[in-house]
Parts: C-alpha cells; structure tokens; sequence
C-alpha cells in the first residue's frame, strides 16, 4: 500500500511537467525542473521503482488489476506516468484491457470514466475510447438535475456528490486536452451548481444545493478541495464563455477567492 501511494502521489508531480522524447531521463528531467536536490532525486527514483515493481507484481497477465476497470485505471495511471520502462509497459497493458474487456465499466461508471480517460490522456492513445467517455461524462450534469455527477448507470441509485463530480471534471478536462471538444453546457451546468452549492463561509458540502444532507455547517476541508478544484477547470474550460458573461464571470471569481 506505501508503494502504491507513493507513486501515485508522484504522478500528480511527474504529470506537472512538460514530457520528453527520451523516456529513459525524463523523470529525472522533471525533477530537477521541480528544484528538487540530488539526494532527494536519487530517493525519488527508488521510491518510483520499488511502486512499480509493486504495482507490477499485482497486475494480471491480462493487464487487469482483479478484473476490475477502476483498480486497472488507477494502477495503470501510476504506472504510465512512472516513466521508466516497466511502468509505461504496464500502463499499456491496462490500456488494452481497459479497450477490450473493460470497456463497459469504463464507460458506464464515474470514477473509472474518469481516472480511463485520464490514462488515455498520459499514454495519448485510445482515441475511440477516450471519445465514448468524453460522450458519456457529457450527459452526467445535464442529465441530473443537481448539475453534478452521480455513481453511473452501473450502480444502483444516483447519489449525485462532490466525489464523483471531481473525477467527472478530471475525464472531461483529460478528454478535451486530447482533441475532444469542449462540453461548454455540461461544464456550465456544473459551474453553476458548485456556486450555488457553496456555503457562506467558502466551503462546501459532499452533496449538492438542495439535498436533504446539506446543512448550513456540513461543509468541510475536503469538500472545499474537491469544490475548489472543480470551480477551477471550469473556468479554465470556459473562459470564453465567461469574458462574454461578466455577471456569470464575477460570481465564479467571489467563489474562487472565498474557496
């Protein structure tokens, strides 16, 4: 599990970085690039090999972590953004399980949808796949009337919530990085829902404006992240739309800096 966290907590670092054509130094590239000294690089790079091998030793022959699309996803995400040669093989690896035989849960639950289309994005491959997400995560806010992402039609019961919004925005913005276009009402949608869902203070609730759950003080440190963020790449996604709105444009910016 140390191994598993570390090196996913080491792709949001390597992903911050602009990639290389040369695999075999790009890591060290962006840890330089990131300040970091010689002897914390040199522990880095042991911490990045010993979460592959981990990672590695648990994935099927298949590609699949337990034949599961969410578990394959994640994995695959940490291995592809490893870099070294091990990693991005099995990053691949779940890439082809997730197109085949994972398809279907893939594209039908949030948080695989999500953390599927950000893989597609770090390997860019899987273009049909990565347009079948983006398609299927487009509908989520428009469908629900909160304006936020539930489970998935795979799951019984809706339950729209800040948990599965933040991996709703994190596959839609992946997918438009890749070439899909731009889902302005779904993003809309949702950007107005998080505003109204804000608490007075700057926080926010697990659950969105007018669930039975919310109360005046149910906001809390994590669902302000998952808020925050979410507030974020909508506004990056729709920053013609809201030069063209300034009302739209000054509430999403009251709600940024109170957040």
């Amino acid at each position: 599990m140390r191994a598993l966290v570390a090196v996913l907590g080491l792709s949001v670092l390597l992903a911050a970085f602009p990639a290389r054509g040369d695999e075999y130094d790009e890591t060290e590239y962006r840890l330089k690039t990131a300040g970091i000294d010689s002897a914390f690089r040199e522990r880095i790079h042991g911490s990045i090999r010993r979460g592959v091998a981990f990672l590695r030793k648990h994935q099927q022959k298949d590609g699949s972590f337990a034949l599961n699309a969410g578990w394959t996803a994640l994995g695959g995400l940490a291995l592809r953004h490893a870099v070294i040669p091990r990693g991005v093989e099995g990053g691949r690896m779940a890439i082809r399980w997730l197109e085949t035989r994972g398809r279907k849960q893939a594209i039908q639950q949030t948080y695989y949808a999500g953390l599927t289309a950000m893989l597609l994005k770090a390997d860019d491959s899987g273009d049909e796949l990565q347009k079948a997400i983006h398609a299927a995560l487009a509908i989520g806010p428009i469908a629900d009337r909160t304006g936020y992402w539930g489970f998935g039609r795979a799951i019984g019961g809706n339950v729209p919530n800040l948990s599965t919004s933040q991996f709703g925005c994190l596959g839609l913005w992946a997918g438009e990085r890749a070439g899909e276009p731009i889902a302005t009402k779904t993003w809309r949608r949702h950007l107005e829902a998080i505003l109204d869902s804000q608490e007075s203070n700057g926080s926010w609730s697990y659950y969105p404006a007018g669930s039975p759950f919310v109360t005046e003080t149910s906001g809390y440190p994590t669902g302000t992240f998952m808020g925050l963020a979410d507030l974020l790449l909508a506004e990056e996604a729709l920053a013609d739309e809201l030069r063209a709105d300034p009302e739209l444009l000054v509430r999403t910016r009251i709600a940024r800096s109170l957040g």
